[in-house]
């Protein structure tokens, strides 16, 4: 549920919309589960990143993909990395884009393919849900400094020693 809500559906309904609007539309899941742990994380948030950037053996590499992927997992990523260029080259990743009436995903797995999407039933139950904004705001978060700059509600963000408006103010941005 925490995925659907979160992850799934909001892109889902931002797929939709941009589709309905005459935008074009590539939609993917991951649905190759971590061979790490017994599979025990599926194919979790974040999973992608390894496999895209071919970090197999740092950040979350070897938390997901395990001391030593396995081939099919460098296969998979050698075909993400392709299809993520394509789009980036030419903005066709290799599969047809997605429209509200067909709903066609690229699932990414063992043995690729492109299928209507995999989680109708999930779908007609949030079709009509309203996603609100993520709660990302830090300013709830991050506690003001004594002598800082005041203003209103937006939080100063500490890049090293100095804000970005105090190098500003001597001159030194960057």
């Amino acid at each position: 549920m925490q995925s659907d809500q979160t992850f799934r559906m909001p892109a889902l309904h931002l797929a939709d919309a941009k589709a309905i609007g005459g935008g074009r539309v590539h939609m993917y899941e991951l649905t190759w589960n971590s061979p790490n742990n017994g599979g025990a994380l599926g194919a979790c948030h974040g999973f992608e990143a390894p496999l895209l950037f071919g970090t197999y053996d740092r950040h979350l590499g070897p938390l997901l993909l395990g001391p030593e992927p396995p081939a099919e997992a460098r296969e998979l990523s050698a075909q993400m990395r392709t299809a993520w260029g394509a789009f980036a080259a030419t903005g066709d990743p290799g599969w047809p884009a997605y429209d509200p009436d067909r709903r066609l995903v690229r699932l990414f797995d063992v043995h690729p393919e492109t299928a209507a999407y995999p989680e109708e039933a999930s779908r007609r139950l949030w079709e009509h849900y309203t996603f609100g904004p993520l709660p990302l705001l830090i300013h709830n978060l991050v506690g003001r400094e004594e002598g800082s700059h005041d203003h209103g509600d937006i939080p100063q963000i500490r890049v090293g020693l100095d804000t970005f408006e105090d190098q500003v103010d001597r001159g030194t941005p960057g």
